[in-house]
């Protein structure tokens, strides 16, 4: 985690609570649990920054969520830069 996020990062969870770039610092363990991503798309928002907005269904919860990040072209690399995870009742095709 520490390797893909910006020093400014900051996110609203699927819980509802918020996170920020020092929640991750240490040893940070990842759920185990069986993912499954679909309806990626990613939007440029100008040169050094991007959108990806894509569903998630955790396959071992049964809890699907609609997924986006904001990531920034950094000196060494893209950075996650904001993310937000929206829990919803199942697969909902956006337009």
């Amino acid at each position: 985690m520490a390797e893909i996020l910006d020093d400014e990062f900051f996110e609203f969870g699927i819980s509802g609570g918020t996170c920020q770039r020092s929640d991750f610092n240490g040893d940070y363990a990842l759920q185990e649990d069986d993912y499954h991503i679909s309806r990626f798309e990613a939007k440029s928002l100008g040169p050094e920054s991007v959108l990806t907005i894509y569903a998630l269904e955790n396959r071992t919860t049964g809890i699907w969520s609609h997924r986006s990040s904001a990531w920034k072209k950094r000196q060494y690399g893209w950075k996650l830069f904001f993310h937000q995870g929206t829990k919803t009742d199942g697969f909902k095709r956006w337009e």
